[in-house]
């Protein structure tokens, strides 16, 4: 198994995959979801 450093950077340019996420999952509920757990039970709900 393999972790990814969590201190890492994103590259230039790249968005950070929880932000992209974020931002698709926010397009499909048509509202803001500001916190881990609105996200969280939004993806558990939908």
């Amino acid at each position: 198994m393999s972790v990814r450093d969590p201190t890492a950077t994103v590259a230039p340019g790249r968005v950070p995959q929880l932000a992209g996420s974020r931002a698709r999952a926010e397009a499909v509920a048509g509202r803001p979801l500001p916190t881990p757990t609105a996200l969280h039970d939004w993806q558990h709900d939908w």
